[in-house]
């Protein structure tokens, strides 16, 4: 099956195929601030389908690096 990941209900990335039982999206997000994040689980045969239910995620700028000049 495949793993589709939301952020605030709109898709980020193209669908994830689910692999050992693991979907994994590397993502960066446009602004800071809470997300609220699912996965919708599209499933193969013989599974069934599903959605996960959300979790907040913090995302903060990263610190800017120090260049001596």
């Amino acid at each position: 099956g495949t793993v589709q990941f939301k952020s605030n209900g709109t898709a980020i990335g193209s669908p994830v195929t689910v692999t050992s039982g693991v979907a994994t999206l590397s993502y960066a997000f446009d602004a800071a601030g809470a997300q609220s994040v699912t996965a919708d689980f599209t499933a193969g045969a013989g599974f069934v389908s599903s959605s996960a239910s959300a979790q907040t995620v913090t995302v903060s700028d990263p610190a800017p690096v120090d260049v001596e000049t």
